[in-house]
């Protein structure tokens, strides 16, 4: 079990003994608890299929015997509690595979794991204008550590906005995905978006800044306050793993800032990450392991690509240095 940063290039050195991980700390745990996944979807058929069925016998006497509508609406809800009774089982076991293989996923690299993390960098995302609007936001399946040195935190954030005003408000996702953050010499500020998703501004400071790469100009939109900087930062190396994360089959689009002396990344995915995936093949599976694994890879990847090290001063606006890295 490996991962890749792009098809052609060879796995990760940290990444090479995942498949001798997975056989001896997740497998076994993953193949005991098989026994569990088949009689929890066993359970789901058998109450179902019986609540259904009598439901359909109380929908029959309502009808035939014109009962009041409060019947109705009591046989539509009680359909919906067999539904969520019958698969309970499911969720239950789903719950305890992905913390089991989150924390010994954590554990390998010699990260932090946490269900619930708190996140407080969402305002330098905004700045940048890498995340959209919203009224809410919630945080979970948090990773922190370093990678060579250099620290990281990573979450999965949902962030929805209260749309409307009274009876017709309503709320709406807006953003569903990870956020990385990583410290950085460069004060920025640059962003880098996909150019069919890139906001419009008219600061004269903050300009579109084209970096010589046909391609990746066609593509992307660079907005900069330091032209020589942006290419600096931006280089070929960086453009083909930013470029090659962005067309991973498991992401939407990628979005990448740097301001303040951080590195922000924004993997939007339109989905839960690191869940442990459908019930309805063996847990062994390694596919299984492997959508989780994958995931992990994007802070490895930003501190490759950007040449991030450990322990390097980074100046901010007025002279003022922080500690962050290269």
């Amino acid at each position: 079990m490996t991962t890749e940063a792009t098809a052609d290039t060879p796995p990760r050195p940290e990444f090479l003994a995942l498949g001798g991980f997975y056989k001896s700390a997740l497998e076994p745990w993953l193949e005991a608890h098989e026994g569990r996944r088949r009689r929890a979807r066993l359970l789901r058929w058998i109450i179902i299929g019986g609540g259904f069925a009598l439901l359909a016998v109380c929908f029959y006497y309502v009808v035939t015997d014109e009962w009041d509508d409060f019947w109705i609406f009591a046989v539509f809800f009680g359909a919906i509690a067999v539904v969520v009774v019958g698969n309970v089982p499911l969720w239950n076991l789903k719950s305890d595979v992905k913390k089991f293989v989150m924390n010994e996923l954590a554990g390998f690299f010699k990260f932090t794991y946490e269900a619930k993390p708190s996140f407080d960098g969402v305002d330098l995302f905004r700045d940048l204008d890498l995340l959209p609007y919203h009224t809410r936001a919630s945080f979970e399946d948090g990773l922190k550590g370093e990678i060579k040195g250099v620290p990281f935190q990573m979450v999965e954030a949902h962030l929805r906005e209260r749309r409307g005003t009274g009876k017709s408000a309503k709320i709406v996702t807006v953003f569903r995905g990870l956020l990385l953050s990583l410290p950085c010499r460069f004060t920025g500020p640059l962003a880098v978006w996909r150019r069919e998703n890139s906001p419009r501004t008219s600061n004269e400071e903050w300009r579109e800044t084209p970096l010589g790469d046909p391609v990746f100009d066609g593509a992307y939109v660079v907005h900069a306050a330091n032209a020589g900087a942006a290419h600096e930062r931006l280089d070929a190396e960086a453009r083909r793993v930013f470029t090659a994360l962005d067309r991973r089959d498991d992401v939407d689009n990628v979005r990448l800032g740097l301001t303040e002396g951080r590195l922000l990344l924004v993997v939007e995915r339109g989905a839960d990450s690191f869940e442990a995936g459908k019930m309805n093949r063996p847990l062994a599976d390694p596919d299984r392991i492997q959508a989780i694994v994958d995931l992990f890879a994007f802070p490895f990847d930003a501190v490759d690509a950007f040449k991030l090290q450990p322990g390097a001063p980074a100046t901010v606006a007025g002279g003022a240095a922080v500690q962050g890295s290269a």
